[in-house]
């Protein structure tokens, strides 16, 4: 089971999510639900209980701090979206909230919007063009959003017809237009509510704009509760509540055995699929991949990680076989190394790209003492010393994800073994994302890696990070995120623009990485030469594709494992319980 997340263990956050009467500045709170009081079997045939592992950290699918199943999961049911992915991978408009979407204008390039007059949050508020601006204007400026390159490209939004219809103009064109905006934000709410985009989403989802509503969040019984948004204006959903509950494996397994639970998804590992081979053996189980891989960050952005024959030097010292089976617990994710950063491995197109003559899966004395002394370090005393000072790293892991500190501890222990002194910390996923990517000072880029080294790094500056890395379905939007430059310093009124969390900068790979992302050059013809520019640079190495497993009980109808930018929950609201 996952680390405890941010919010106060033991608190139950109550919000109006179906009735109006807010009184305060911020969003309104969770209201208490009585299935959040009680526990045990369900016995109503239009209520689910579903098992999970963890339920996370927060609810904004649109940080990296919060990136997870529960978060994707419940934002799909809970939160609009103008297009959405089918099973079959295909990303189209939805009717449930927009009319049409088209490219109106090539010069500036611009994509309008018309939504449909009832689309409206729970509260009564209209969904509206002041969503699209508050979401565009986030993304763009708040460090640690997931794949922001694309919003980075819009000038403007304009509102018109009250709000309904919506105007976006970009600086340059953007194939890729139809990604964004998906699960869009209640701006009425979260623009002037107290935390705003890092904390307003850590206790729930104030208000619904999809077929379910997120009714309560009870830490102290590892509870998510959702149920039927009778405000919505689309089909309504079959089921009453979802009831999401956090239990370890064995308790899952246990609860699927007796119907306590009648489904589950979560990333089992070789001990759970064991289990339910054992205990659970006539259900099916049904690995999915998700749209998210493990990664291990090799920063460049300060001194210590500036050479790439550092970078080189400690990537030889690192057990990628030994992670991937750690990580992964030998369950699915095993199954998906990744040996590429852009296509993850069950993407169609997926190949490895890693070149020969590059750190090999396992870690090597010879080629980390061979690189480092390259790199101008001698050993010295039980020490690697360059110009008098030791080697010393900083490797870090988000304390909400209980994998990623795993996975960091063993990473201390491979950099320590081959004599590389390094220490452990574990930051709240924002504190970590957000001091990785904040904005550029004034006066440069201090990740820019083809300029003069960077300035010595403030204390306990992150050198090494295991971070989850998720997809969207636009290749080159999730490139340029990862791997672009932030850009030039802003001028006097300007707003900074956050960097990426490599902390890498290669100006001579940027204008490949602008063509990909504007349409000036494909996939085909680009891709190879800037995943041979990053292995060669090294400010990252993947790890594995992560995976959960779907386990269904008897007596449910049209629960299917979706595909892999939908997810298990995507046709929850289709679901169906029938008397056992």
């Amino acid at each position: 089971m996952g680390a405890p997340g941010r919010r106060s263990a033991g608190t139950l956050l109550c919000l109006a999510v179906l009735a109006g009467g807010c009184t305060t500045g911020g969003p309104p709170p969770l209201v208490t639900s009585d299935v959040a009081q009680t526990s045990g079997p369900v016995v109503d045939v239009n209520e689910l209980t579903i098992g999970v592992d963890d339920l996370g950290g927060g609810f904004n699918p649109h940080t990296l701090a919060d990136v997870g199943p529960v978060s994707l999961g419940v934002a799909g049911l809970v939160l609009p979206s103008p297009f959405r992915y089918g099973p079959d991978g295909v990303l189209r408009l939805d009717p449930t909230l927009a009319e049409s979407a088209t490219v109106t204008a090539q010069q500036p390039f611009t994509v309008s919007y018309q939504l449909r007059r009832e689309a409206s949050w729970s509260d009564g508020a209209p969904i509206a063009a002041e969503d699209f601006a508050y979401l565009a204007e986030r993304m763009r400026g708040e460090p640690g959003a997931a794949s922001p390159a694309g919003y980075r490209l819009i000038s403007q939004v304009v509102s018109r017809s009250g709000g309904k219809q919506v105007e976006v103009v970009f600086d340059r064109p953007y194939p890729g237009w139809r990604t964004l905006f998906r699960n869009l934000l209640p701006a009425h709410l979260l623009k002037d509510a107290p935390g705003d985009w890092a904390q307003a989403l850590e206790t729930g989802i104030p208000v619904s704009g999809g077929p379910f509503a997120m009714r309560a969040v009870d830490d102290g019984r590892g509870m998510v509760v959702l149920e039927r948004n009778d405000r919505y204006w689309g089909v309504p959903a079959v089921l009453d509540r979802l009831v999401l509950r956090q239990a370890e494996p064995a308790d899952l397994v246990a609860a699927l055995a007796t119907g306590g639970d009648q489904l589950a998804v979560w990333r089992a590992d070789a001990i759970g699929l064991a289990l339910l081979r054992e205990r659970a053996a006539r259900l099916p189980v049904r690995p999915l991949p998700e749209p998210v891989a493990a990664e291990l960050l090799l920063r460049p952005s300060g001194q210590a990680l500036s050479d790439p024959k550092l970078r080189a030097a400690v990537a030889a010292a690192i057990d990628l076989t030994d992670l991937v089976r750690l990580g992964s617990g030998s369950g699915p994710g095993a199954d998906l190394p990744a040996r590429a950063r852009t296509l993850l491995p069950s993407q169609p197109g997926h190949a490895p790209t890693v070149p020969d003559g590059l750190p090999g899966m396992r870690a090597d004395q010879q080629e980390v003492a061979a690189l480092l002394a390259a790199a101008g370090y001698a050993p010295v005393g039980g020490e690697w010393l360059r110009d008098g000072l030791p080697l010393r790293l900083v490797v870090a892991a988000p304390k909400e994800r209980a994998t990623y500190v795993t996975l960091a501890t063993r990473v201390v222990r491979q950099l320590r073994a081959a004599g590389v002194d390094a220490e452990l910390v574990t930051p709240t996923g924002d504190e970590l994302f957000g001091a990785m990517t904040a904005p550029a000072p004034a006066g440069g880029n201090p990740a820019d890696t083809t300029t003069t080294p960077a300035a010595p790094p403030a204390e306990r500056a992150v050198d090494i990070a295991v971070v989850p890395r998720p997809v969207t379905g636009d290749p080159a939007a999730d490139l340029v995120s990862w791997y672009g430059c932030a850009g030039p310093a802003p001028t006097k009124g300007e707003p900074a623009v956050p960097g990426n969390p490599t902390g890498y900068c290669n100006r001579s790979l940027q204008a490949d990485l602008d063509d990909l992302l504007t349409g000036a050059s494909t996939l085909g013809e680009t891709l190879p030469a800037i995943e041979a520019a990053l292995w060669l640079d090294l400010p990252s190495i993947p790890l594995f594709q992560h995976a959960v497993v779907l386990v269904t009980g008897p007596g449910l109808d049209r629960v299917e494992p979706g595909g892999l930018l939908t997810g298990p929950f995507a046709e929850a609201e289709h679901w169906r319980r029938t008397p056992r």
